[in-house]
């Protein structure tokens, strides 16, 4: 039985609707999929539903039954990260989240920043709008390439309003694979968008594309790069190499290091971060918010 109170522990919820668990076989071998993603998506449509999952197995020798779910490798957990999926936003927190990107690119400026790269890529909000994989919307935000380019407009153009086009920056990532995101085929709704900005906003500062290395690399106007100027601060990296290859030389006449992917995703550590040392100066560089 359920006591009729709202908030368990550390989660609220609705008591006048709640599920307890049920046996199911509908997964594939111990990993869940679409059919599950489904299942709890219609089960939780109501705010605030608890839903106790089914009978989830720890480990292989603790499974008794076939096409069950399990929870001991990663594998599975991705399985269940497709069934926790959030919930689509309103029109109205649309409409507040361009607010906040408009006062956070406010605050940036206010800080010390010279301008605000706003982030549609990898995966997050933005891309989730723009990727046909992950935009479901049947509403004014969702449904055409119109609608799907409708929101990173929006947060765009507020952005620009409040600190300049000169200041604004857009991270797109057409071809990202993970995060179960990666269109088909992306042009239209990325070519969209970039043509929006630029005949909307002809001094806007740049457009960031992401393409993954297996694409080979195009060169525009700007050329960037992350794993090597993370270990190579000196002026003759930066002038000196435009190659599609970055080797990594070792010796004390040379100005290569070479990064430690190891250290990359640290936490409160120096090493790998603050640690490369410097060769000769460098050009001040322009800050960017992202």
């Amino acid at each position: 039985m359920t006591n009729e109170r709202d908030r368990y522990a550390a989660i609220t919820i609705n008591p006048s609707a709640s599920a307890l668990p049920i046996f199911t076989t509908a997964t594939t071998s111990t990993v869940h999929g679409g059919l599950v993603k489904t299942y709890y998506a219609q089960r939780s449509s109501v705010p605030g539903t608890l839903i106790i999952s089914e009978a989830t197995f720890i480990v292989p020798q603790a499974a008794g039954y076939a096409n069950v779910p399990g929870i001991w490798n990663d594998t599975q957990i991705d399985g269940w990260k497709k069934v926790f999926v959030s919930r689509e936003l309103k029109t109205a927190e649309i409409k507040e989240y361009v607010q906040l990107y408009s006062k956070a690119a406010s605050n940036a400026i206010e800080a010390g920043f010279d301008g605000v790269e706003v982030h549609a890529a990898n995966g997050y909000i933005l891309d989730q709008f723009l990727q046909t994989m992950s935009s479901e919307r049947t509403d004014e935000y969702g449904g055409s390439v119109d609608n799907r380019v409708r929101f990173p407009l929006e947060v765009s153009d507020a952005v620009v309003e409040t600190i300049d086009a000169e200041r604004t920056v857009v991270h797109i990532s057409p071809w990202y694979k993970c995060r179960d995101m990666g269109t088909e085929d992306p042009l239209p709704d990325f070519a969209t968008f970039v043509e929006r900005i630029r005949d909307g906003h002809p001094n806007f500062a740049y457009i960031h594309v992401v393409e993954p290395r297996v694409h080979g690399i195009k060169y525009g106007g700007l050329v960037a790069f992350v794993r090597h100027f993370i270990a190579n601060l000196v002026e003759p990296f930066l002038r000196s190499h435009r190659s599609r290859i970055f080797p990594c030389v070792r010796g004390k006449d040379t100005f290569w290091h070479c990064y430690d992917r190891d250290t990359f995703y640290t936490t409160k550590a120096a090493a790998g971060y603050t640690d490369y040392p410097f060769a000769n100066s460098v050009v001040a560089p322009w800050y960017v918010a992202e």
